[in-house]
């Protein structure tokens, strides 16, 4: 039996460098969307492309969210909606609103909170409920991370 000489022993093709201009940092260039600030766009795939809903998909899935704010929604209940895979309408989710489905579901509700917080009559615990948080924790929690500040200071300061 003949044996054959190892990996690491076996010389590498020689492949040339491609050339680079000097001021090159080995980035692509960023295509800049006019009016738009960079840091709310969301990134490109490697290839330039970035995946997007068309209008009647983005449209159909945000009114189901919006409508359904207070349910747990799953990812394949919200493709199965604009028709594409899971995988796939993550990606296109994204690309089209900058956000993952989750964390712009969590904006809404933080948002409707904002709006019942207004209301001095209701209880933390009561806008937690209404807004689909398991628990008055949970909702400090989720809104204090999203907003900086605790539900009750933040309300204290709206008052005042």
């Amino acid at each position: 039996m003949l044996s054959s000489p190892s990996r690491a022993t076996m010389p590498l093709p020689a492949h040339p460098a491609p050339a680079r201009p000097a001021n090159d940092t080995g980035s692509a260039p960023l295509r800049l969307l006019p009016g738009v600030p960079a840091a709310s766009r969301p990134p490109e795939s490697r290839d330039g492309y970035q995946s997007r809903l068309a209008p009647w998909q983005l449209k159909r899935v945000t009114e189901f969210i919006n409508a359904n704010l207070a349910e747990t929604l799953q990812l394949s209940d919200l493709a199965a909606l604009s028709g594409l895979s899971p995988s796939h309408f993550g990606r296109a989710f994204k690309g089209s609103t900058g956000l993952p489905p989750h964390r712009w579901h969590l904006n809404r509700r933080i948002e409707q909170a904002r709006a019942m917080l207004a209301d001095a009559g209701a209880s933390l615990a009561d806008v937690a409920c209404a807004t689909g948080f398991a628990d008055q924790s949970h909702f400090t929690r989720v809104f204090s991370r999203t907003v900086g500040t605790s539900p009750g200071a933040w309300r204290r300061t709206q008052a005042a």
